[in-house]
């Protein structure tokens, strides 16, 4: 049976091992771990008894979770079932966002609908060439909004105004097969992150891009995560790939870790320290 656990500062599940590095330069120490806050979910809580895709914050605070079985609202004590729009016929969900204009984005296998109040959007398909999908965001713009990408087996796409996902075009040299993103602001800069299995890593930074590969220490360009380090550390972003894990310092990629498959990368904040977590493959 598959489970969520929560506690008032961070969970993680499934790791291989933690990194930790100092953080003199932090100006008060964040809340720290705390095993009895953890509470865990399970099929009684509403869960189901599937795959979890991923997890995603509401704008007003909750949570929402995307699963092989359909899609979940967490209320405060529970995980409610959540009916997909009647134009997505499916109940495998990877991601569900939702964008600072108040839509809600049901992202599946083979593309997206946009949930507007009582009104749904038809399907946008990025084609069987393309298909699955691997990762969404909704990457927060200049000066406000967003904008929702998806990562998939062939490459990136935008979804424009249209309602339609086109394919957003990756620094020139970079593969985009098997793409996974993530985004933030930076200060007031809007920043995408994407790794691809054979491209390496790129930003791109208010429209221009930046791209990593082996002449820049990234020696292996299978990247199977991308993610970001808390704003103010020493590190920049981090890259999970079969041959280890790799830290972004400065504009240069260094190893971290054990040199084994990595799935997942996680850089956090924990009171004076920043710790590193890293998945592998197969436990």
């Amino acid at each position: 049976m598959h489970w969520i656990a929560r506690t008032a500062a961070l969970a993680a599940v499934g790791v291989l091992v933690c990194l930790t590095t100092s953080a003199a330069q932090a100006q008060r120490a964040q809340p720290s771990l705390d095993d009895d806050a953890y509470v865990a979910f399970g099929r009684r809580d509403g869960l189901p008894d599937a795959a979890i895709l991923s997890l995603q914050p509401t704008t007003g605070g909750r949570l929402l979770l995307a699963t092989s079985d359909g899609a979940r609202l967490f209320d405060g004590r529970r995980w409610v079932p959540l009916a997909p729009p009647p134009t997505l016929a499916t109940e495998e969900f990877r991601v569900i966002l939702d964008r600072a204009n108040g839509d809600r984005v049901f992202v599946s296998s083979f593309g997206l609908v946009v949930q507007r109040g009582a009104q749904a959007s038809p399907i946008a398909r990025i084609g069987d060439a393309a298909v699955p999908v691997y990762s969404a965001v909704a990457a927060p713009k200049r000066g406000g909004g967003d904008e929702v990408l998806i990562g998939a087996a062939g490459g990136v796409f935008l979804l424009d105004s249209a309602d339609h996902l086109v394919p957003l075009r990756l620094p020139d040299g970079m593969a985009g097969t098997g793409a996974m993103l993530t985004a933030r602001l930076n200060g007031a800069a809007s920043e995408l992150w994407v790794g691809t299995q054979g491209g390496g890593v790129a930003r791109r930074r208010d429209g221009i891009w930046t791209h990593w590969g082996a002449a820049d220490g990234l020696t292996s360009p299978m990247v199977e995560h991308v993610s970001l380090a808390p704003i103010g550390d020493t590190l920049t972003a981090l890259a999970a790939t079969p041959d280890g894990a790799f830290a972004l310092r400065g504009n240069r990629w260094v190893a971290i870790g054990p040199r084994v498959s990595i799935t997942r990368v996680l850089r956090v904040r924990v009171g004076l320290h920043y710790e590193t977590w890293l998945g592998a493959f197969g436990g």
